[in-house]
């Protein structure tokens, strides 16, 4: 009976001992430069309907900018309808 529980405990705490696995990559290596327009940290390219295809550098930052812009105005936008749902004139 005692050696059952001895080899229980030692099972138990082989369950959380540390195991070396080698690092994976899930990176493309399509994109050579990480500062392309379009790429961001947790996607990588992410462009489904093909928009920015022929598309310059110069066009995709002015659309970058102004989805920031149409963004900021929509939150501004959101904040002011609050305010007056609230009663704030």
């Amino acid at each position: 009976m005692r050696s059952v529980i001895v080899a229980s405990i030692a099972a138990s705490a082989a369950a959380f001992a540390p195991v070396s696995q080698k690092a994976q990559s899930t990176q493309l290596n399509a994109w050579i430069q990480d500062q392309v327009v379009g790429v961001t940290p947790p996607m990588g390219y992410f462009d489904p309907l093909g928009l920015s295809y022929g598309k310059d550098d110069a066009t995709m930052m002015f659309y970058r900018e102004a989805e920031l812009k149409h963004g900021r105005v929509a939150m501004a936008a959101c904040l002011g309808w609050d305010l007056d749902a609230a009663g704030v004139h």
